[in-house]
């Protein structure tokens, strides 16, 4: 016996999501004018079972009463061609129970719709970033945030998507955005010598890239901002218009590589330099407001033009000079998130972190990173960049996905289930 949704039920699952695809890579509109009648509307969308309606169906789970089954909770609104592409029995491996869960939280959030206001769209200013040939990436690929966007395997792009997101943020990364050349060997076709009689060997396949490259962000205020980049130079268009001079489109935040020698003019004069920040926002940064999160509750001590912290309870305030390059890591990633929120009071802020900054995190500490992210729900969203999939930490809520290609040769973005995504 097959456990359908009810109409009321179909038409709340339609609503909530917009009338627009759940799946992240489509969001198309499944609702318009009729071609047929002048009068009237036409759908395309179908409200799809996450777990199936009876035992024939794919992702069946017994473990569910009926009601259960037909409820909203076990529902998601596709367009036709998403539907029937997930229940396919060839394609139920890929799109499991919790990743089509995690593209009904995406696509019913309150920022990921039309519907969202004013403090929502700050809380989640970018919605999604098409990448064309740039990058590493062959083609064209995109990649839709959340409120925390994980992505492993950004070792293969020459550039990971916090790097991306800086272009839109950082008027220096704009102006050196360009597109590499393409490979050309350096031996005689004929001999295999150079000029000097010396055999040159400079790789061992040729690799071509395209002569233009795009980036692609769209805001969660509906507005559309194209970087076009070529190897001479950058434009930026917005909404279709070239902008004479370059304009920040997003507030970056991103964790700093700090080391013993970031500091040899001083704590302060070194988190200004890797923070880009004055000494009075540094100052604000540090003594922080009632309600700010912290990750790991370090507390810092400002006095005599010199910064010290205190990185446990019983531990003394100690200069950063002095901190092993584990707890300069962590010191980065506690006052990365101090700066964030800070820049959140003023303005729609995004949080990156790339694993070559925090080399001593391990799996347990991303984990922890992770569950204080979704835990604590900051007022800025959180882009991660890792060179491999964590082995640890439980993430519910997250966008997870696998860069899928060689190295700079990438194809696309594969979202993963959370369940898997962390799985050993």
């Amino acid at each position: 016996m097959r456990h359908e949704f009810t109409l009321a039920t179909k038409r709340a699952l339609a609503e909530r999501a917009g009338y627009r695809c759940a799946r992240p890579e489509c969001g198309r509109s499944t609702v318009g004018p009729s071609d047929a009648v002048a009068e009237k509307s036409s759908r395309t969308g179908k409200a799809c079972h996450i777990t199936a309606a009876s035992s024939l169906g794919p992702r069946y789970d017994d473990s569910l009463s009926p009601q259960d089954r037909s409820a909203p909770s076990n529902g998601i609104w596709l367009c036709a061609i998403c539907a029937d592409r997930v229940d396919k029995p060839e394609n139920v491996a890929a799109f499991p129970p919790e990743l089509l869960r995690s593209w009904k939280e995406q696509s019913e959030s309150t920022p990921g719709t039309d519907h969202a206001t004013p403090s929502d769209k700050s809380e989640r200013p970018v919605l999604e970033l098409s990448i064309v040939d740039f990058g590493g990436v062959q083609g064209r690929a995109c990649v839709r945030f959340g409120a925390l966007t994980v992505c492993a395997g950004t070792s293969k792009l020459s550039c990971g998507l916090s790097d991306m997101l800086r272009v839109f943020s950082d008027r220096d990364a704009f102006l050196v955005c360009r597109q590499p050349i393409t490979d050309e060997g350096c031996r005689d076709p004929e001999s295999g010598q150079s000029g000097h009689g010396i055999q040159l060997v400079v790789h061992a396949s040729d690799r071509t890239f395209a002569p233009r490259g795009e980036l692609i962000l769209r805001r969660s205020d509906g507005s559309s901002i194209a970087v076009v980049c070529n190897r001479g130079r950058a434009e930026m268009w917005v909404d279709d218009v070239r902008t004479p001079v370059f304009s920040p489109s997003i507030d970056l935040v991103e964790i700093p590589r700090l080391q013993a020698e970031s500091f040899e003019r001083g704590a302060i004069d070194g988190l200004m330099r890797c923070f880009a920040l004055s000494g009075e926002e540094l100052v604000a940064c540090l003594e922080g407001v009632p309600g700010d999160g912290s990750l790991f509750g370090f507390c810092y001590e400002l006095g005599g033009g010199d910064l010290k912290v205190r990185v446990g309870p019983r531990s003394p305030f100690l200069p950063l000079q002095s901190l092993s390059g584990g707890e300069l890591d962590r010191v980065a990633l506690d006052l990365g998130i101090r700066v964030a929120y800070h820049n959140s009071r003023l303005h729609p802020t995004v949080l990156g972190i790339r694993e070559p900054c925090v080399p001593s995190l391990d799996g347990l500490g991303w984990g922890r990173l992770f569950e204080w992210i979704e835990g604590v729900q900051p007022p800025f969203q959180v882009v991660v960049d890792l060179w491999s999939r964590p082995r640890s930490g439980k993430l519910t809520h997250a966008l997870c996905y696998d860069v899928v290609g060689g190295d700079m040769s990438v194809e696309a973005f594969n979202i993963v289930a959370c369940s898997e995504f962390t799985r050993s």
